[in-house]
């Protein structure tokens, strides 16, 4: 078996294992999605100041760890945006209409 077929079996088989899990589990929340979304960003956040460093290529890379940079920010803005939604709909559930005890 050749090697690419091998790394297509293993992502095939651990994608297939993760969808189970996942489904399984039930609904992902709005943390978990972003939970997801930031770990599949960070290879590259953390890529792009060492990119930027490396003086053989050919390229222009100029700017790249400001857009790291960025990049973090925007999921750390996201994420207080996240918690703070999270925690009125928590405190919103928590109360009556009537302002009196559930």
């Amino acid at each position: 078996m050749g090697t690419i077929a091998l790394i297509a079996v293993v992502v095939a088989g651990s994608g297939l294992a993760l969808f189970r899990i996942v489904r399984a589990s039930g609904p992902l929340g709005d943390m978990h999605r972003l939970a997801l979304a930031a770990g599949g960003l960070t290879f590259f956040i953390v890529l792009a100041p060492l990119q930027e460093l490396d003086a053989a290529r050919a390229d222009d890379t100029t700017g790249m760890a400001l857009v790291g940079l960025a990049a973090v920010f925007l999921l750390v803005a996201l994420a207080a945006r996240l918690r703070a939604g999270a925690l009125a709909a928590d405190g919103a559930a928590g109360a009556s209409p009537a302002g009196g005890p559930g």
